[in-house]
């Protein structure tokens, strides 16, 4: 049985996913009025939790209230019961502080609308039991999901800071009268954007070559090779050993020419897709 606990706009969305599926669901939030759609809604948390495998916790984005939930979730429910909360950013160290069994704790990032958006960041707490993670793997690989398991716990997580960093550029760029909101806007959706949806920026990167990268990053930060950042170090210790990406077989990842082919028309399916849908939006 899986419980979702708080009915937001991720509890509720995440309720309704797993009650499509066929899932054996219980959901409680604080306030009567939400979620009262749900098949699976109880009176109480103690009730939703009780014969629960799975918790998700879902309740807002405060230590303090997270740190009250889940002290009460772990108190309501079986010692086997795996606790998942659903923070975007706030360390599983720091939530884990509730718990007397923080090696059952995870952090599952859903991205919004979670029913239709694949990824789940899954971030372990340090104490976390192998075993909590694949089990929450397989449970969410079952659903269809595509989870990536973080090496170590960083505020934000990955997506979050990666998000925010192109935000905080993009704000630059407003605020210096380069461009407008509107105008940044398009540059993402019609341009870089639309292949990131199938191509991650080391690929991306790959593909276009990492000699281009890096003297692309050279022209917009202005550093010479004596005084290159971290990132640029980086890509410039791959160009020097001739590891130029995709076009010689070797970058950030190793390339065959199977590869290159297939990622190319992955890129390409949906570059296409996403223009005939432009063109019909814009006849609308």
């Amino acid at each position: 049985m899986i419980s979702v606990i708080g009915l937001g706009t991720i509890g509720c969305n995440l309720a309704e996913w797993m009650e499509r599926d066929g899932l054996d669901v219980r959901s409680f939030d604080a306030k009567n009025t939400a979620g009262q759609h749900l098949k699976g809604r109880s009176d109480s948390l103690v009730e939703a939790v009780k014969h629960a495998d799975i918790i998700f916790e879902c309740v807002s984005e405060s230590l303090s209230v997270k740190h009250q939930v889940l002290s009460a979730i772990e108190d309501a429910c079986p010692a086997s019961s795996v606790l998942a909360s659903t923070t975007s950013a706030l360390l599983p160290s720091a939530l884990g502080k509730a718990l007397r069994h923080p090696e059952r704790l995870v952090a599952a990032h859903f991205w919004n609308p979670p029913a239709l958006v694949p990824l789940v960041e899954l971030v372990p707490h340090p104490a976390t039991s192998s075993g909590t993670v694949r089990s929450m793997c397989e449970f969410l690989e079952a659903m269809h999901k595509k989870v990536v398991v973080l090496q170590n716990e960083i505020e934000g997580f990955v997506g979050n800071r990666l998000q925010w960093a192109l935000l905080k550029e993009s704000i630059s760029l407003v605020a210096s009268g380069i461009a407008t909101f509107s105008e940044v806007d398009e540059i993402v959706k019609q341009g870089f954007g639309a292949r990131l949806a199938a191509l991650g920026p080391f690929t991306v990167a790959d593909l276009g070559g990492l000699d281009v990268f890096l003297s692309l990053s050279r022209s917009i930060e202005g550093n010479q090779d004596a005084a290159l950042s971290l990132p640029q170090r980086s890509l410039a210790d791959l160009v020097e050993r001739g590891d130029l990406g995709a076009k010689i077989g070797k970058g950030f990842y190793e390339w065959s020419e199977e590869k290159v082919k297939l990622a190319t028309e992955q890129r390409d399916i949906l570059l296409r897709h996403l223009s005939q849908t432009s063109a019909r939006s814009e006849k609308t």
